[in-house]
């Protein structure tokens, strides 16, 4: 779905308010850091900062370092797919593109949870209307059979001598 122009800017808005977005961008900083000083050294001063660890316990850290941002950046792919499946569901819902999603999918539930008692609701009236008409039938019913009494299964009780 399309966003129109005015929707950049307020997404912008949304995520520089979101402290969930805001910790993402956080994580973001320090991981581009941490790569950037690899074996360089940290902050200009020519240190590598896996010096002070003996040879064994600096390659354990930097393989740690490597899968640690290879997941973070796994993550950070699968966030902003989330993020733009969400955006594309609030389009068709024709929603306004800065709803919170606890807002969205909290009124979203209770509209599910609403038609589910509803439907149980009419489930139950139709039944008892079956019933009350049924009822009715089998009152009207040796009436209209001329006397013959028709039981359930389809019987005639008249016919069966005992």
């Amino acid at each position: 779905a399309a966003a129109s122009p005015g929707c950049s800017t307020a997404l912008g808005r949304r995520q520089s308010s979101n402290p969930l977005f805001a910790e993402l961008s956080n994580h973001k900083l320090k991981s581009s850091k941490q790569r950037d000083v690899g074996d360089e050294g940290q902050g200009g001063k020519g240190e590598n900062p896996l010096a002070s660890f003996p040879p064994a316990t600096a390659k354990d850290l930097a393989s740690l370092l490597s899968e640690a941002t290879e997941r973070l950046d796994a993550l950070e792919g699968k966030v902003k797919g989330a993020r733009k499946k969400y955006e594309d569901l609030l389009a068709y819902f024709c929603e306004d593109p800065a709803l919170d999603p606890q807002q969205f999918f909290s009124t979203l539930h209770s509209f599910v949870s609403t038609f589910a008692e509803t439907k149980k609701r009419l489930a139950r009236i139709a039944a008892a209307e079956r019933r009350r008409q049924q009822a009715k039938d089998m009152r009207r019913a040796p009436s209209q059979a001329g006397g013959v009494i028709v039981g359930q299964g389809g019987l005639d009780l008249t016919k069966h001598k005992p």
